[in-house]
């Protein structure tokens, strides 16, 4: 199982990655971080925990007037991050 540190680490570079590229890579990283939680049997909620984590500690760096962009890159990353977890459950999307 991925350590809670390593996973900590992985999605740190994946999230200010994306911050820094907003583009299909850089959720795809997101979406590859997911799937390996899954595999590894991480909760959703320790993921969440996890994102939580890494957003306030970047949201704690952003300057006031970047902030509605990091919050809006947050939810297109932390979304595809979970797409594994709704595939694999079959959870309707509302």
């Amino acid at each position: 199982m991925i350590s809670e540190a390593s996973l900590r680490r992985d999605y740190h570079a994946a999230f200010l990655g994306h911050l820094f590229h907003r583009d299909e890579r850089s959720l795809r990283f997101g979406y590859e971080l997911g799937r390996r939680a899954v595999v590894e049997e991480v909760s959703v909620l320790d993921l969440a925990i996890v994102h939580h984590e890494v957003f306030r500690q970047i949201l704690a760096e952003t300057r006031s007037d970047e902030v509605d962009d990091v919050i809006a890159a947050a939810s297109e990353f932390f979304v595809e991050v979970l797409a594994t977890y709704h595939m694999t459950h079959g959870a309707p999307r509302t």
